[in-house]
């Protein structure tokens, strides 16, 4: 179910990362191709700093989660107008929310996608994003379709 809240404060953070990669020179559109020029930013040192690499204080703990944020709203909010769907937030196990995308029954955490990217591995690229997911979507629809006997052939 749409949450009004997360996607208010998604959408937001998503026109905060227009914004910032403006300011940068880069001009990000909505477009799926522009998730490409969201992995150019991510690789910037001069952007974050060198990635990938753990918080190195608290400080920058917050900094990362920050970023994580801004661009994975702008991937989500990509998605979400190319695909379709809504934001959501889901639960936690220590009670807070988990800003998500439902699409046609997928999930998909952007948020937490620019965070691996950030903390875990380089190759860990969003241009992809919306080819996965439209990928996923495919498998389901095909995994839920059960040919007539006349199909079946």
């Amino acid at each position: 179910m749409r949450d009004p809240n997360i996607d208010d404060l998604m959408k937001v953070y998503a026109v905060d990362a227009v914004a910032a990669a403006a300011r940068r020179g880069v001009t990000l559109d909505y477009s799926e191709e522009s998730l490409n020029r969201v992995d150019e930013l991510l690789g910037r040192e001069s952007f974050i700093g060198r990635t990938p690499r753990g918080p190195e204080s608290p400080e920058d703990e917050e900094r990362l989660w920050t970023l994580s944020k801004m661009l994975g709203a702008y991937v989500g909010e990509v998605a979400l107008r190319q695909v379709g769907g809504h934001w959501f937030g889901e639960p936690t196990d220590d009670g807070g929310i988990r800003p998500a995308i439902a699409v046609q029954g997928a999930k998909g955490f952007p948020v937490d996608m620019v965070w691996k990217r950030l903390t875990e591995s380089e190759f860990k690229s969003v241009g992809g994003y919306c080819r996965v997911l439209r990928v996923i979507l495919e498998r389901q629809a095909t995994d839920r379709h059960v040919p007539d006997s006349d199909e079946a052939e």
